[in-house]
């Protein structure tokens, strides 16, 4: 007798319901956004999705000495300021000083490019200087020294001094006058003094008083630079300033 034979089962049919369940609520939404976007509905908001947030704390502190080797520019200033820039250890080298050119100046420049001018020497003054004693003559000068006593004898007869008329003193002493050709007073000083100091200084103050005296002629200032007068003046018991 033949064995019996054995067939597999029938499979059970699918569920579509869940299937078509789907496929609803699908188009309801699909109707729903339509309606939305067509303005027959209000707009769908959606909830904003989650994200993440970073809390930043900057810490303001006190100023302080700049570091020794910084790598940033802006890490000693903590408070804010232009962004760090990162620096290399060339750039902490100072330059050196002879490397440093100043800019020059617009004047500088101006000067540079000025010519100077050229400087001619002064030629050297070859006129002589005279020394004139009381003996001494001579043309050219013989008339500038006669006007020049004459002046100084006038100025000495108007300023005689008070206390050499007080004190009735008189006497005779010998001066040194330096004159320059422009008139000026160079020198005065006692050659022979009378042996009283107020009239050695009272005939300093009158030919002091006197100056500048006129300059030379023009002669007189061709052959000589200055003239070095040396004259006897004499206080008379009249009270006189006598210089013949």
């Amino acid at each position: 007798m033949p064995a019996p034979r054995h067939f597999p089962p029938a499979p059970a049919a699918a569920d579509k319901t869940l299937l078509k369940a789907a496929i609803l609520v699908s188009l309801a939404l699909h109707l729903l956004v339509l309606a939305s976007a067509g303005g027959l509905l209000p707009a769908i908001n959606m909830p904003p999705l989650p994200h993440s947030t970073l809390q930043l704390t900057l810490l303001k502190t006190p100023p302080s000495a700049p570091p020794a080797r910084a790598d940033m520019l802006a890490q000693h200033h903590s408070d804010g300021g232009s962004p760090a820039t990162a620096i290399s250890n060339d750039d902490l080298v100072p330059t050196p000083p002879e490397k440093l050119q100043p800019r020059a100046t617009l004047a500088s420049r101006q000067a540079a490019l000025t010519p100077v001018p050229s400087q001619q020497a002064t030629p050297p003054d070859t006129r002589q200087h005279a020394r004139l004693g009381a003996a001494a003559v001579g043309v050219s000068w013989a008339g500038y020294v006669e006007n020049w006593r004459r002046r100084v004898e006038s100025i000495g007869n108007r300023h005689y001094p008070a206390e050499a008329r007080a004190r009735g003193l008189y006497g005779s002493l010998e001066l040194v006058v330096v004159l320059r050709d422009s008139g000026e007073l160079m020198d005065v000083r006692i050659a022979r003094s009378s042996g009283n100091p107020v009239l050695d200084q009272a005939a300093i103050n009158i030919v002091r008083m006197g100056a500048p005296y006129p300059p030379f002629p023009a002669k007189l200032a061709q052959e000589y630079a200055s003239l070095e007068v040396v004259r006897k003046w004499s206080f008379t018991t009249t009270h006189r300033l006598d210089g013949s």
